[in-house]
């Protein structure tokens, strides 16, 4: 059994290893049978990393936006880490540095990240979704 403070560095590791510039090792976190759910866009449901969307998605972010997490405070009950961290961002061709506060929701399973639930003010991320979302359908040439 892993302790609450292994617990706690396992969830932040994921968004440590994006401030790293390491999404592939930052994937490699994440249970095969597992997803991502966030309230950014009600219409998502569970993603499984093997789909890729996630780590499209976190690409363009760490490619184009220069987007780096700040650790704040956590909470641990069983197998749910609840992190409440802020992050700092800036589009291309926007000099404003944009700022969120997250409240994510992480359930472990069999030493892995299972689900990672996302809570954060919606108004201030809808420059960011709108960004990245039309980046990727440029990249894929195929609806977000």
């Amino acid at each position: 059994m892993i302790s609450r403070e292994e617990k706690v560095e396992l969830a932040w590791s994921f968004w440590q290893l994006q401030n790293e510039r390491r999404p592939a090792d930052a994937a490699a976190l994440l249970h095969p049978d597992g997803g991502y759910r966030t309230i950014c866009l009600p219409d998502w449901e569970a993603i499984p990393h093997s789909s890729g969307w996630l780590m499209k998605f976190i690409l363009v972010v760490l490619e184009m936006t220069g987007l780096e997490y700040q650790r704040g405070d956590a909470l641990v009950d069983g197998d749910d880490v609840v992190l409440e961290f802020t992050s700092t961002f800036r589009l291309p061709d926007d000099e404003a540095v944009h700022d969120q506060r997250y409240c994510m929701r992480m359930t472990l399973r069999d030493g892995l990240i299972f689900m990672i639930n996302e809570y954060l003010d919606t108004k201030k991320e809808d420059p960011l979704i709108a960004f990245v979302l039309a980046e990727i359908e440029r990249r894929d040439g195929a609806t977000a």
